[in-house]
Formats: C-alpha cells, sequence, structure tokens
C-alpha cells in the first residue's frame, strides 16, 4: 500500500492596484480633491520622439513588442532598501530604465510623445511614497502621518503618482490595464499616456517578508507639460488603431482628446466581417489627463478575469461618433487588429545570406542578405561548425547544465535511473519552477533529434514537466514536449521513451531546457524523494554545434567574408532597430570554405525575401492538463512570449502571491542607459 504523502495547496492573491496622483482617481480610502489644472510649456507641434513606429505595418509594430517592450522584462530592481527599517533606499539605473521604457512603449503605440524620461528628484519622491504603500500595506493618495515611514515628501508623491502593488514595469502594464470595478474612467492609463507629459519618476520597493512590492509613477508634474503635443492620429486610444501585440490589449477599451469634447459621445464595435459586437460604456469622469471614453466590448471581464483568445490576427471596426472638437460634430473612425507577436506576419521578412558556397580560406568573398524593412543596421555571424553529439545520464553530475531549482534538493538523483546509477531529478519543495537549461547550443538540420528516459513520480495533476526549446537571439520558450498527470495522483512505475523530431527547426541554433512547474497554481507534493520528475539518458543525435562564434556590425545588408580555415562555416545575420535592440536571428546558411588548388566554388543561389515563420507548434508526447485561466492573464497571451510568456512563479514558499507575475526575457543584448541617450526630438530610426 503507498504512503500517503501531505499536499500543499497555493493560494492566490488578488492584485490591488488603485488610482494614480491627485487627479487620475482614488485609492481604497476615497479621492483627494482634484488640484487646479497645472500650466503648460509652450512646445506646438512637438515631434513624437525618441520612440515612433507606424501601426499600420504589423512587422514593424511586432518589432517594437519585442526590442523596446520585451527588453523591459527580467530587469533586477537593485532594490537596497528595508522596509521594516523604514528606509527607502533605490533601485538600480537599468532598472528605472526598463520601467521608462516600458511606459514610452505604450506612448509610442498610443501615438503619443514617447521621450517620457525620469528626473531623479521625482524618482526619489515617489520612492519614499512607495516606501510607505509597502510598510502599511496599503494605497493611499493622502497618506496620515501616522503611518509608518511617513514623510512629506512621499506624501506629496503619493498625491501626484499612479499607486501600485506590484513594482517594475509589471506594474506599468497593471496602470495600462486599469481592470477592477473602481477604475472604469482608467485614471492610470490617461495618467501614463497623457498626451502632454514629458517627464516622470518612478519609485518601487520589492517585496520583502510581509510586505508587498509597491510602485510610484509620478506623472503630474506640471513643469514638464507641453502645449499641443503631436498625436499620430489626432487622438489618444487604447488599443490605438492598427496591429497591437494581443498581450496589451485589455478589457477596457478607452479613446481620448487632448482638445474636445466626449460627453455626447456614441461608441460601436464590429467585426471584420460587419458582424456588431454590444458594448458597455463606463461612466465617464474629468480631471484625468486627456478627455476619454471608456467602454468594455461584450465577452471582456474588466475585473481581472479571462480575456477572449485568438489565433489568428483578429480586426474590429471601431467608430467614434458625435464627439466635439473646437465645437463642432466630429466622428472617427478606426481599425485595431489584435495579432500574436510571436508568429510573423507576411510582411516579415528574414535576413537570408547569399554567396558564395565554397569560397577559398583566407580570402574575402561578398555576401548580401534580405534586407529587413525597419531596421537601421545589422549584426552577422560567422562560426566554425563541428560535431554536435550529447549523450548524458547524469552519471557525472549536472555540469552540462544550468540549474534554476529551488534549494533543499540536488538535481542528480540516485533514487531511481533509467540504466547507471543516476537521473536528472526536478522536485517541487515549494511552488517555484524548476528548470534544467543545457548549457551548450547547436545547429539542428532536417534529422536533429531529441531522446531521453522519462519517469513522472508521485506529482499531482498541476505538476508538470515540459520540454522547451529556444531559438538562439529570441526570447520565447517554446514547448516540444509535455506530460502532466491524470485527474488525481500520478506515480509511473518505470521509464518511458521521449522522441522529439527537430526537423521543423532546421537552419536554427536552439537552446533546450527541462523544465517542471505548477500548471495554474494548483496542488503540489512538496517532497524532494521519490516524487517529482526524474529524466535520463538525454541524447541529441545529427547536429552541430557552432565554435568561437565572431560578431560584426554593418550599416547595409552586404558583407565580406574569409574564412579562417578550410571546412564549415555558419553565417547568419539579426536585424539591429531603434539604434540598440538585436531581435532574431536569421536562418543559418553553411559555406565549406576550400583550401589553395581546390575547385572554383559554387554559388549559393540568389533567393527572393523570404518570410520569417513562427516557432512550429509545440509536439506533445503525452496528454497534458489544461490549466485553468489565471486570474490576469498579462503576459501573455495564451501564445509563447514575444511573446507570451506564461506567468513566472516565485521562489519560496508563500502562502500566497500575486498573479500575472510577468515572465522574464532574457535580452539580446546589454541595454545601454536611457538616460544617457541624446536629450529628445531624436533622430527617427
Amino acid at each position: 500500500m503507498r504512503r500517503a504523502f501531505p499536499l500543499v495547496v497555493l493560494a492566490l492573491l488578488p492584485l490591488v492596484f488603485v488610482a494614480g496622483g491627485g487627479r487620475d482617481g482614488h485609492a481604497s480610502q476615497g479621492s483627494p480633491p482634484s488640484p487646479p489644472s497645472p500650466p503648460a510649456i509652450a512646445t506646438d507641434g512637438a515631434p513624437l520622439g525618441s520612440l515612433r513606429v507606424d501601426t499600420r505595418k504589423r512587422e514593424e509594430s511586432r518589432a517594437l513588442y519585442r526590442a523596446i517592450y520585451a527588453s523591459s522584462e527580467g530587469v533586477a530592481s537593485g532594490f537596497t532598501g528595508d522596509v521594516d527599517g523604514g528606509q527607502a533606499g533605490t533601485t538600480s539605473r537599468e532598472f528605472r530604465d526598463a520601467i521608462a521604457r516600458r511606459v514610452n512603449y505604450f506612448r509610442a503605440m498610443a501615438g503619443v510623445p514617447a521621450d517620457v524620461t525620469f528626473d531623479d528628484d521625482l524618482s526619489r519622491r515617489a520612492q519614499l511614497a512607495a516606501l510607505m504603500m509597502s510598510a502599511n500595506g496599503e494605497l493611499s493618495h493622502v497618506p496620515p502621518k501616522t503611518w509608518r515611514c511617513y514623510s512629506d515628501d512621499g506624501a506629496q508623491a503619493a498625491g501626484k503618482s499612479n499607486l501600485n502593488m506590484d513594482d517594475g514595469p509589471g506594474a506599468i502594464d497593471g496602470y495600462i490595464e486599469d481592470f477592477g470595478d473602481s477604475n472604469g474612467f482608467v485614471g492610470h492609463r490617461r495618467w501614463a499616456l497623457y498626451s502632454a507629459a514629458g517627464v516622470m519618476g518612478t519609485g518601487d520597493v520589492d517585496r520583502q517578508g510581509k510586505h508587498p512590492a509597491a510602485n510610484a509613477l509620478y506623472t503630474i508634474n506640471a513643469g514638464s507639460f507641453r502645449s499641443n503635443p503631436a498625436l499620430r492620429e489626432g487622438f489618444v486610444a487604447w488599443p490605438p488603431p492598427g496591429f497591437v501585440p494581443a498581450p496589451v490589449v485589455y478589457p477596457r477599451w478607452s479613446f481620448g482628446l487632448a482638445s474636445g469634447r466626449l460627453d455626447g459621445a456614441v461608441v460601436t464595435m464590429t467585426t471584420a466581417a460587419g458582424a456588431s459586437v454590444p458594448v458597455r460604456v463606463e461612466a465617464s469622469r474629468s480631471g484625468f489627463g486627456d478627455e476619454t471614453l471608456v467602454w468594455v466590448p461584450e465577452g471582456w471581464d474588466p475585473n481581472g478575469g479571462a480575456r477572449p483568445t485568438f489565433g489568428a490576427d483578429t480586426t474590429f471596426h471601431v467608430t467614434i461618433d458625435k464627439a466635439s472638437v473646437g465645437g463642432v460634430a466630429k466622428r472617427f473612425d478606426y481599425d485595431v487588429t489584435l495579432f500574436d507577436p510571436a508568429v510573423a506576419g507576411s510582411d516579415a521578412v528574414a535576413p537570408t545570406v547569399r554567396g558564395p558556397a565554397s569560397p577559398l580560406a583566407g580570402t574575402a568573398s561578398a555576401y548580401a542578405f534580405d534586407a529587413v524593412p525597419g531596421a537601421d543596421g545589422y549584426v552577422w555571424e560567422d562560426a566554425p561548425l563541428a560535431t554536435f553529439a550529447l549523450d548524458d545520464g547524469a552519471e557525472g553530475g549536472a555540469g552540462g547544465f544550468d540549474a534554476a531549482t529551488s534549494a533543499g534538493y540536488s538535481v542528480v538523483s540516485s533514487d531511481t535511473a533509467a540504466s547507471g546509477t543516476s537521473a536528472f531529478h526536478l522536485a517541487m519543495p515549494d511552488a517555484s519552477r524548476q528548470r534544467l537549461t543545457l548549457k551548450r547550443g547547436f545547429l539542428c538540420n532536417a534529422s536533429t533529434a531529441l531522446s531521453f528516459q522519462s519517469r513522472l513520480r508521485l506529482a499531482t495533476s498541476s505538476q508538470r514537466p515540459r520540454v522547451q526549446l529556444m531559438v538562439d537571439g529570441a526570447s520565447a520558450w517554446a514547448d516540444v514536449w509535455s506530460a502532466g498527470g491524470a485527474a488525481g495522483t500520478t506515480d509511473e512505475a518505470s521509464f518511458k521513451q521521449a522522441q522529439i523530431s527537430l526537423g521543423a527547426y532546421a537552419g536554427k541554433v536552439v537552446r533546450v531546457r527541462f523544465v517542471y512547474d505548477n500548471a495554474g497554481g494548483g496542488q503540489f507534493f512538496p517532497q524532494t524523494k521519490g516524487a517529482g520528475w526524474y529524466f535520463d539518458d538525454v541524447r541529441v543525435t545529427s547536429a552541430e554545434e557552432p565554435l568561437a562564434g565572431v560578431s560584426h556590425s554593418v550599416a547595409a545588408p552586404r558583407f565580406d567574408f574569409a574564412a579562417r580555415a578550410p571546412g564549415r562555416t555558419a553565417l547568419r545575420v539579426r536585424p539591429r532597430h531603434y539604434g540598440r535592440y538585436l531581435l532574431d536571428w536569421g536562418p543559418v546558411t553553411i559555406v565549406e570554405a576550400r583550401g589553395s588548388g581546390a575547385p572554383p566554388p559554387a554559388t549559393i543561389p540568389p533567393t527572393a525575401p523570404t518570410a520569417t515563420t513562427a516557432l512550429p507548434p509545440a509536439t506533445t508526447n503525452a496528454p497534458t492538463a489544461t490549466p485553468p485561466p489565471t486570474a490576469r492573464p498579462t503576459s501573455p497571451f495564451p501564445f509563447p512570449l514575444p511573446t507570451g510568456l506564461p506567468g513566472t512563479l516565485p521562489t519560496g514558499l508563500p502562502t500566497a502571491f500575486p498573479p500575472g507575475v510577468p515572465t522574464s526575457l532574457p535580452l539580446p543584448i546589454p541595454i545601454p542607459s536611457i538616460f544617457r541617450m541624446p536629450p529628445p526630438p531624436w533622430p527617427s530610426p
């Protein structure tokens, strides 16, 4: 008779965030009085600023998401404070840069000046406000002097800031979403996207013990407001017209005017086929950024529930009628197309290298590649190739893997093995996701395959083993294998062979990781012996490994390459966007350099520009439990990031933790500080 093991149940704690600065709404205790309108700086015809995007072009919108939004994920806060000790501390410049990028991403998409920077003194005050919110576990724009960690500067900032019980870029997402009954007028969104805004500040406190994380985004800064800012479409909408990544389209839709009236406006929505989409208009409130109309399409839940999912690009037509501009009635019509940013569109172009297939070693040969629309430069790489062979049964330890696991157990176990005396082991002593990532990447061809032996010991139906793959240079991990327990508990009696073809990734350099997580935050067994996922005999066949790759920057879609020695070399290119962000590598072109006296080279035939394809769909080798919808499916989406990413779980053993925790995305390259960039207006990319 099998011994009964205790279960640990993970509860979800709803995220709470309330209105922003002085005029933008109400905290849990009620709204402060609205201050008078601040003076504006005369900057008629102000340019759009540092970030520009033409949302009519799917790939341009996709590139902005993958370059700017994605690069602001996963940046360590560097928080130096101590909430119990009343020390506000600071966060790292890189972290504040990431928040600024997130703010400017949303502003660029909305078509308002996306040149917002953070002022150090405003950020210092916002830091004191965030400390108060965290120390007291409440949000208030008028904190009483009896509060722990009270300060006059912090109280002043609280009255002029968006406030959130979350920190970092995720807090900015929360302001744009504005979910919950009390945020029907989207006050946070209106201040974050306020067309006249120029300089803000941010304060961020990490979660510490019983104290929640907190953010204060200092938005009401009269000294930096501009008049008559240039707007791309002449209005401020979220989601904006054009192609918009589905992960950042929230249940509340809004339409605003920097100068005009909307109190008599009427909104209607239809599908691309002309079918009516019923909407519910939210009660309006003035005095928060731009004048704004808010509505919720039928079937969307603005209280943190699930949103509809869309597999293919989905277009809605929006009409705003009976608006008033300059005292004259005006009608606005625009289309919004939701799309999966992990899937390239028909306008995507892969930088495919063309040139001599058998160049003479040591002699420069000319190569060219397909120009990528919107790219302002490129990086190309040459890397000699060697045979890649992997056959790892854990007998020598886990040195070939990078581990991201909880403390208290070893990822190599002698409890059970498919062969030899050891196997890899991922357990779940707490609710955290457990990961083992293969350190070496490899180049796939049509015959490349990954295999391993798998045995899921004591586990609930929520505890799910998966194998994921990421194309080198991208930020998205995609499932290529998964196995979930049936209803109740699972305890497999023996190892089973898993065989995964990677031929769909031919011409791509990939990374592989083994993941064991808690789908949907359900029940889990915390034991670390005789429970969890054991896998053994990990093998990769028919692959090559790029060695000592050398990268080179070029402005135009061409380069000269001289092979360092005879043999096979991989050539590939990745585009650069917005002066600094490198996106996915294009397909690998293999050339075989010849020595002196060899026959003259052949030439790789020119090809037409090639549309980039998305990661192949997951190959599921065993039934997978379908996780329940999360309370707030922020990121992403039902598809992988840049993608959509499943929310990353915290690493401790919490009694509860906030949903919608943003998933980390690895940065493709180091991101320079936004504060060291030239002042706006910056040149258009």
